[in-house]
């Protein structure tokens, strides 16, 4: 089923899942950081604490999103609050399995 939020949900989602994206690809910029010269090894070393801190970041995004939580942007529409916590929710389980 296609969800159709109020604009100001919308912009809710949409600026929390700009600032998921930019995390993730922060990580993975630390997680593939490797050097361009011929011969040379690829060393991944990105310390545990920096990948717990960008996946909690990530976490409290993504459970700051969830229906409850976006009330304050207006009434979210009732019909689509089980599917729309669903997504979301299955965004933060995949977020629980980040790790390096």
């Amino acid at each position: 089923m296609e969800i159709k939020l109020p604009d100001n949900h919308k912009r809710t989602l949409s600026s929390s899942l700009l600032l998921v994206e930019k995390s993730l690809t922060e990580l993975n910029e630390l997680m593939l950081k490797h050097n361009d010269m011929c011969c040379s090894e690829v060393v991944s070393d990105v310390d545990n604490d920096i990948t717990d801190a960008k996946r909690a970041k990530i976490w409290k995004i993504l459970k700051d999103t969830l229906s409850g939580k976006i009330k304050g942007y207006g009434t979210f529409p009732k019909k689509y609050v089980s599917e729309y916590d669903s997504d979301i929710g299955k965004l933060i389980e995949i977020t629980n399995r980040i790790n390096y």
